[in-house]
């Protein structure tokens, strides 16, 4: 889940893209956030597996100073690898 705030505090979801399961590779997911505000907007991960535990990314941010122009970046990149022992 990728969730968003323009506060660092509430976030809401914007984009759920289901997991590729236990991976040692890293896998690109997308999305096209065509609705930015003027100045910072903030991201996050949600991991949510499937026992139900919920996991938190770091929170970065995104500041736009313009929004008549398409523009394309990375936010996240994170590899995710569950112990299987």
């Amino acid at each position: 889940m990728l969730d968003k705030s323009l506060n660092r505090t509430a976030f809401e979801d914007l984009d759920l893209q289901y997991g590729q399961g236990t991976s040692t590779v890293y896998n690109d997911y997308q999305f096209i956030y065509d609705e930015p505000l003027l100045g910072l907007n903030y991201f996050r991960l949600k991991q949510v597996d499937i026992d139900g535990s919920i996991t938190y990314s770091d929170i970065k941010s995104v500041y736009f100073d313009h929004l008549d122009e398409e523009v394309s970046f990375v936010v996240f990149r994170i590899l995710l690898v569950k112990n299987c022992s």
